[in-house]
This record gives C-alpha cells, structure tokens and sequence, in this order.
C-alpha cells in the first residue's frame, strides 16, 4: 500500500486565495481500516487494520514517519501485510529521501531506498535498494509535501480538479500521475469527530485522488488506485478510502494529537 498524500489529495469554493502557503500541522494521527467493499471473484472476504503517522515539521524540511498494518482475509486463508514508510523532504521542495519496508506474514517482499532532487533541470531520483538504479523526473514533478500544499492552495482558490506527477519514493518504478477531483467545500465548524477541537476552526475540502502509471497517458487509461479524503488546511486527513480497484478499504480517524516544534 502506498503511502497517504494526506497529501496526498469541488465544487467551487466560495473562499479567497491565501495570501502565503498553507500552515501545516505537526502531528500524530491513527486511522483504524476496515474492509469498504470488496469485487466478486476477487476473494477477499475480509480486512481490517490501522494505519499510524507522524508528520513534522523538522525546521529544515519536513518529515513522515508511517506505519500500515493489515490482516487480510481471503478465501484460501489470512494474510498479515506490513508497510512502513520514512520520508524527508526539503522545506522548497528541492529535495526529498524516503525507506520503505514492505512485510508480508513476516517476510519481506520489498525494501526501497534513495534520494532525489529537483534543481532546475537537474531533476533526479537515485535508488539504494532494491537496486542501485537512477531515473530523470519529468519537468514540473512534486515531491508529497509540496503536493498537498497544492492541492489545500489550488482549493481554496476554487479549483475543481488539480493534475500533477507525483514522486513519492514508494516504488522502483518512479513517479506517478495524478489527478485529484475536489469535491465539495465545508467551513469552519461543520467537523464533528476526533480532533475536533483542532479541526471544526479549519476549512477543509473532500477530494478523489487517482493514481496512473505514468507512462499510460491514454485518455481512457484506469488508475493504478484511488484514495478518497476529507482535507484541512492544516494538512489533516479524515474520512479516508483507499480504493485498489478489486476492494477497497475505508479509514476512520481514532486519534489525533499534535506535535511540538523546536523551530
């Protein structure tokens, strides 16, 4: 599973422009996952989870650490599946370097490791693991942060659909397109649930997510994947869905906390 753009992610929304980039919030945020819907004949009977993050802001860039932990239930039998994530990226965006480790009932299917940049035309990602490989970035590529800064950005300008290619470092294959659909504005205090205390002050817009190859730039081409959310302009997610086409899984946020900054 790949990491949450909660960046990752309209009807028009009747707010102005920010004047400055969004403030987003370092915090610590826990989701528990449950079986949404599942296609017939894909054989899944079952899933539950839980998903843990912590976002910060580490003065000179920003750092995730992510934590996916399920237990899939199909028809020959159960599967426990494992992904953790560790990102870095520079405070401009110029910079990013991410690990991801991939278990499955307790064996590792896959580790990822490196770095990339993106200084003008210079514009690189480097892997470590799982082989010493470098790949160029397309012209106007994000790294996660700076996506969902665009994506809270071009919503509250009223945008009603955001395209981008994304590098997000969760696989050797590189990065991916993008296209979020927002879907509906709500306004300061109309949040109820965890975190509302932080969360009903904000605004904060529902999005569809979907994710292509990005060599597949067919009009009529499918997403790899979809990940539905409700945004805050703090960078916050709730309401989460993460759809893998033959099932899909939904997230409830059941912890919210905030983190303190030495910046």
């Amino acid at each position: 599973m790949r990491a949450l753009l909660l960046s990752l992610l309209l009807t028009v929304a009747a707010t102005p422009a920010p004047a400055q980039a969004p403030a987003l919030a370092s915090h610590r945020a826990v989701y528990d996952l449950a079986l949404a819907s599942a296609a017939s004949g894909s054989g899944i009977v079952g899933a539950r989870g839980r998903l843990a993050l912590e976002w910060a802001d580490a003065c000179d860039g920003y750092t995730l650490h992510q934590r996916v932990r399920n237990i899939v239930e199909q028809t020959e039998g159960a599967h426990v599946v494992d992904l953790t994530v560790s990102t870095w990226e520079a405070g401009d965006g110029s910079a990013f370097r991410f690990s991801s480790r991939h278990v499955v009932n307790d064996n590792t299917v896959e580790e990822i490791r490196g770095r990339a940049h993106i200084r003008g035309d210079d514009r690189v990602a480097s892997f470590a693991k799982p082989r010493r490989t470098a790949l160029e970035l397309p012209a106007g590529t994000m790294f996660p942060t700076r996506h969902t800064l665009e994506l809270i950005t071009r919503a509250a300008r009223g945008a009603t659909f955001v395209e981008a290619t994304v590098f997000d470092g969760a696989s050797a294959e590189g990065m991916q397109r993008t296209g979020a659909v927002i879907l509906g504005f709500h306004a300061p205090g109309t949040y109820r649930g965890e975190g509302e205390t932080t969360l009903a002050r904000l605004r904060s817009w529902r999005m569809r997510l979907a994710y292509f190859s990005h060599g597949d730039g067919r009009a009529d081409s499918q997403p790899e994947y979809e990940i539905g959310f409700r945004l805050f302009e703090n960078g916050v997610s709730t309401d989460v869905l993460l759809d893998y086409g033959d099932f899909a899984l939904k997230g409830v946020l059941r912890l919210l906390e905030p983190l303190p900054s030495n910046c």
